[in-house]
């Protein structure tokens, strides 16, 4: 994240489907465990979405989280995008698959479609992509409604798993309520505490308001 150092233990827990995901960094992050068990929900349940908004307010840590597990999964061996949206439309409006093109294959010629639609076809036991859309709450109007009708295309492809994060839940005005929704969760105190001085956050115990704001930076 150019540069900028970033404690992964001030990263939010995450809650989907009534269930939260703790931030232990003694194991798997929240996204990575709930990005599994989305992908592993759709093949016990072949009627569902396994795409996802991660919603939250701006400062939660969204976009850290979501490129965070862009690089372990391409660390991994695997293959996953990290698409800023506002980046795309300042490009001239230049399209998602475009993009992803040019990021596996260094161009977006016929062969390099064909590739893509050959590695999205089928659905195996892990995605065989990823996307990390970010942003969409930073579009225009007539910005979104491109981007969303190429995200509706793309999660018909079997083999990819696309999550879009947003301050804003755009999913039923847009015509996109099969995809689920993640939040963001506040900060819990045993990640704040970590932060202070003891006499510091006595006080920040004592100030309801201030709590809440430490908590929903």
């Amino acid at each position: 994240m150019g540069g900028v150092h970033i404690n992964p233990s001030l990263l939010t827990d995450l809650e989907w489907n009534r269930r939260t995901y703790k931030n232990d960094l003694e194991f798997a992050s929240p996204l990575e465990t709930l990005l599994g068990d989305l992908w592993d929900y759709k093949s016990e349940h072949p009627s569902a979405c396994c795409n996802a908004l991660l919603l939250g307010s701006g400062g939660m840590g969204k976009s850290t989280m979501m490129y965070r597990e862009c690089k372990r999964i391409l660390e991994a061996g695997k293959l996953a995008v990290y698409i800023s949206l506002q980046a795309r439309e300042g490009a001239g409006g230049e399209r998602i698959r475009e993009y992803v093109l040019r990021c596996l294959y260094q161009t977006a010629d016929e062969q390099a479609k064909n590739q893509f639609y050959q590695l999205t076809a089928l659905r195996n036991k892990e995605p065989n992509l990823v996307l990390f859309v970010d942003g969409f709450n930073e579009l225009t109007g007539p910005g979104a409604s491109k981007y969303v009708a190429e995200l509706k295309e793309l999660s018909q492809r079997p083999g990819i798993q696309i999550v879009v994060s947003s301050r804003l839940d755009f999913l039923q005005n847009f015509g996109m309520s099969h995809f689920w929704t993640i939040h963001t969760c506040p900060l819990r105190d045993q990640q704040l505490r970590q932060l202070f001085e003891d006499s510091e956050w006595n006080v920040i115990l004592g100030q309801r308001n201030l709590n809440i704001l430490l908590k929903t930076p």
